[in-house]
Protein backbone atom coordinates (compact mmCIF):
# COMPACT_ATOMS: atom_id res chain seq x y z
CA UNK A 1 0.00 0.00 0.00
CA UNK A 2 1.82 3.25 -1.07
CA UNK A 3 2.46 5.18 1.73
CA UNK A 4 0.32 8.83 1.73
CA UNK A 5 1.95 12.18 1.61
CA UNK A 6 1.10 15.88 1.33
CA UNK A 7 1.40 17.01 -2.29
CA UNK A 8 -0.04 20.41 -2.38
CA UNK A 9 0.99 23.56 -3.88
CA UNK A 10 3.12 24.68 -1.34
CA UNK A 11 4.32 21.53 0.34
CA UNK A 12 8.00 22.55 0.11
CA UNK A 13 7.47 25.30 2.43
CA UNK A 14 6.65 22.32 5.40
CA UNK A 15 10.27 22.03 5.71
CA UNK A 16 11.59 25.84 5.72
CA UNK A 17 11.59 28.34 8.17
CA UNK A 18 11.10 32.01 8.03
CA UNK A 19 12.54 33.80 10.79
CA UNK A 20 12.59 38.17 11.20
CA UNK A 21 11.77 38.01 7.28
CA UNK A 22 14.79 35.86 6.77
CA UNK A 23 14.56 32.13 5.89
CA UNK A 24 16.93 30.19 8.07
CA UNK A 25 18.89 26.73 6.88
CA UNK A 26 17.91 23.41 6.85
CA UNK A 27 14.69 21.58 7.61
CA UNK A 28 12.58 22.53 9.97
CA UNK A 29 10.48 20.58 12.17
CA UNK A 30 7.51 22.41 14.52
CA UNK A 31 6.03 20.93 17.65
CA UNK A 32 4.02 21.67 20.76
CA UNK A 33 0.81 22.07 22.19
CA UNK A 34 -0.99 24.58 19.98
CA UNK A 35 -3.30 26.96 21.22
CA UNK A 36 -5.62 26.59 23.91
CA UNK A 37 -7.96 28.64 26.26
CA UNK A 38 -6.85 29.29 29.81
CA UNK A 39 -9.67 27.35 32.40
CA UNK A 40 -9.32 27.59 35.70
CA UNK A 41 -11.55 24.04 36.60
CA UNK A 42 -12.94 23.83 39.97
CA UNK A 43 -14.57 20.08 40.94
CA UNK A 44 -16.39 20.43 44.30
CA UNK A 45 -15.15 17.79 46.61
CA UNK A 46 -17.73 15.01 47.22
CA UNK A 47 -19.91 16.38 43.91
CA UNK A 48 -20.26 15.52 40.37
CA UNK A 49 -19.26 18.03 37.59
CA UNK A 50 -17.04 20.82 37.84
CA UNK A 51 -17.09 24.80 37.18
CA UNK A 52 -15.04 26.62 34.69
CA UNK A 53 -13.99 29.96 34.72
CA UNK A 54 -12.60 31.32 31.48
CA UNK A 55 -9.41 33.64 31.90
CA UNK A 56 -8.55 34.35 28.29
CA UNK A 57 -6.15 33.24 25.87
CA UNK A 58 -2.81 31.05 26.74
CA UNK A 59 0.11 32.06 24.91
CA UNK A 60 1.36 29.10 22.84
CA UNK A 61 4.23 27.75 23.52
CA UNK A 62 6.11 25.38 20.88
CA UNK A 63 9.60 24.05 19.43
CA UNK A 64 11.02 24.27 15.97
CA UNK A 65 13.78 21.94 14.95
CA UNK A 66 16.29 22.48 12.11
CA UNK A 67 18.44 20.00 10.79
CA UNK A 68 21.52 21.02 9.27
CA UNK A 69 23.69 18.71 7.56
CA UNK A 70 26.36 20.99 5.03
CA UNK A 71 29.16 23.39 6.84
CA UNK A 72 27.60 25.66 4.03
CA UNK A 73 24.26 25.57 6.51
CA UNK A 74 26.43 25.36 9.71
CA UNK A 75 28.16 28.22 8.39
CA UNK A 76 24.94 30.14 7.71
CA UNK A 77 22.80 29.42 11.11
CA UNK A 78 26.09 30.70 12.98
CA UNK A 79 25.97 34.10 11.02
CA UNK A 80 21.83 34.35 11.42
CA UNK A 81 22.15 33.49 15.26
CA UNK A 82 22.71 36.99 16.32
CA UNK A 83 19.47 37.67 15.34
CA UNK A 84 17.83 35.72 17.50
CA UNK A 85 20.13 34.85 20.40
CA UNK A 86 18.25 35.50 23.26
CA UNK A 87 21.16 36.63 25.12
CA UNK A 88 23.30 38.10 23.27
CA UNK A 89 24.31 41.81 24.22
CA UNK A 90 22.24 43.96 21.64
CA UNK A 91 20.40 41.23 20.03
CA UNK A 92 16.81 40.94 19.61
CA UNK A 93 14.48 42.89 22.58
CA UNK A 94 11.21 42.91 20.53
CA UNK A 95 8.97 39.83 18.81
CA UNK A 96 9.76 38.17 15.82
CA UNK A 97 8.18 37.70 12.75
CA UNK A 98 7.60 34.03 12.19
CA UNK A 99 6.04 31.98 9.18
CA UNK A 100 5.82 28.62 8.83
CA UNK A 101 2.74 26.88 7.38
CA UNK A 102 1.69 24.48 10.50
CA UNK A 103 2.05 28.11 12.48
CA UNK A 104 0.43 30.24 10.04
CA UNK A 105 -2.47 27.91 10.15
CA UNK A 106 -3.35 28.60 13.65
CA UNK A 107 -2.71 32.39 13.49
CA UNK A 108 1.12 32.24 15.19
CA UNK A 109 2.80 35.47 13.41
CA UNK A 110 4.88 36.64 16.17
CA UNK A 111 7.23 35.21 18.70
CA UNK A 112 9.51 35.49 20.84
CA UNK A 113 12.76 32.71 21.30
CA UNK A 114 12.79 31.62 25.27
CA UNK A 115 15.89 29.40 24.70
CA UNK A 116 18.28 27.90 22.22
CA UNK A 117 19.15 24.39 23.89
CA UNK A 118 23.01 22.71 23.18
CA UNK A 119 22.94 21.83 19.58
CA UNK A 120 23.05 18.07 19.28
CA UNK A 121 24.80 15.44 16.79
CA UNK A 122 22.57 13.03 15.02
CA UNK A 123 25.23 10.62 13.94
CA UNK A 124 23.04 7.89 12.09
CA UNK A 125 21.70 10.63 10.28
CA UNK A 126 24.70 13.06 9.82
CA UNK A 127 23.09 16.25 10.71
CA UNK A 128 23.05 18.81 13.48
CA UNK A 129 20.23 19.33 15.33
CA UNK A 130 19.43 23.29 16.35
CA UNK A 131 16.25 23.38 18.65
CA UNK A 132 14.94 26.74 19.60
CA UNK A 133 11.75 26.93 21.80
CA UNK A 134 9.68 29.58 21.66
CA UNK A 135 6.68 31.65 23.05
CA UNK A 136 3.87 32.80 21.44
CA UNK A 137 3.69 36.98 21.26
CA UNK A 138 0.50 39.16 21.19
CA UNK A 139 -0.07 42.86 21.74
CA UNK A 140 -1.31 43.74 25.71
CA UNK A 141 -4.88 45.21 25.92
CA UNK A 142 -5.20 48.58 25.68
CA UNK A 143 -5.98 50.09 28.85
CA UNK A 144 -10.22 50.97 29.19
CA UNK A 145 -10.37 54.67 29.52
CA UNK A 146 -13.25 55.29 32.45
CA UNK A 147 -13.06 58.62 32.80
CA UNK A 148 -12.12 60.56 36.09
CA UNK A 149 -15.14 59.41 37.68
CA UNK A 150 -13.53 55.85 37.89
CA UNK A 151 -13.78 54.23 41.52
CA UNK A 152 -12.44 51.12 42.92
CA UNK A 153 -9.94 49.94 40.25
CA UNK A 154 -6.24 50.42 39.70
CA UNK A 155 -5.95 52.45 36.83
CA UNK A 156 -3.37 49.12 35.45
CA UNK A 157 -5.91 46.52 36.48
CA UNK A 158 -7.52 46.60 33.38
CA UNK A 159 -4.04 46.41 31.19
CA UNK A 160 -2.52 43.03 33.02
CA UNK A 161 -5.68 41.64 33.62
CA UNK A 162 -6.27 41.41 29.99
CA UNK A 163 -10.02 41.20 29.94
CA UNK A 164 -13.45 43.99 31.17
CA UNK A 165 -14.85 41.20 32.96
CA UNK A 166 -17.90 43.29 32.50
CA UNK A 167 -17.81 43.22 28.79
CA UNK A 168 -16.56 39.42 28.77
CA UNK A 169 -19.61 38.58 30.54
CA UNK A 170 -21.80 40.67 28.46
CA UNK A 171 -20.40 39.23 25.35
CA UNK A 172 -20.00 35.60 26.63
CA UNK A 173 -23.71 36.14 27.13
CA UNK A 174 -23.75 37.12 23.31
CA UNK A 175 -22.44 34.57 22.15
CA UNK A 176 -23.84 31.45 23.53
CA UNK A 177 -27.48 32.77 23.27
CA UNK A 178 -26.98 33.83 19.28
CA UNK A 179 -27.93 29.69 18.30
CA UNK A 180 -30.90 29.78 20.33
CA UNK A 181 -32.15 32.87 19.35
CA UNK A 182 -31.85 31.79 15.71
CA UNK A 183 -33.24 28.73 16.13
CA UNK A 184 -36.14 30.44 17.39
CA UNK A 185 -36.76 33.10 15.21
CA UNK A 186 -36.82 30.17 12.74
CA UNK A 187 -39.91 28.34 14.60
CA UNK A 188 -41.30 31.88 14.95
CA UNK A 189 -40.27 32.42 18.37
CA UNK A 190 -39.12 34.63 20.54
CA UNK A 191 -37.24 38.07 19.64
CA UNK A 192 -35.67 37.24 16.32
CA UNK A 193 -31.59 37.07 15.98
CA UNK A 194 -31.75 40.96 14.74
CA UNK A 195 -33.73 42.36 17.44
CA UNK A 196 -31.66 40.61 19.84
CA UNK A 197 -28.67 42.09 18.26
CA UNK A 198 -29.84 44.91 19.01
CA UNK A 199 -31.12 44.86 22.40
CA UNK A 200 -27.80 43.49 23.63
CA UNK A 201 -26.11 46.26 21.56
CA UNK A 202 -27.40 48.60 23.43
CA UNK A 203 -26.72 47.41 26.36
CA UNK A 204 -23.17 46.94 25.62
CA UNK A 205 -23.09 51.20 24.81
CA UNK A 206 -25.12 51.93 27.92
CA UNK A 207 -22.10 49.96 29.96
CA UNK A 208 -19.75 52.21 28.99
Amino acid sequence: MPVPGFAGAFASQWDELWLGGTKFPGIATVSGSGIKRKLDVKNPKGAAGASLKDEGDELSRFDVTLKLWTDAQKDEFEALLPTIHPRRKGGPRSPLDIYHPSTEMLGIRQIYIEQIPIPKQNKREGTIEVELKCIEWVPAPKPINKGAGAKGKNKDDDVEGGWDEERRRKQDLIDAGVDTMMANAAEGKGDDYNTFMQNESNHMANSV
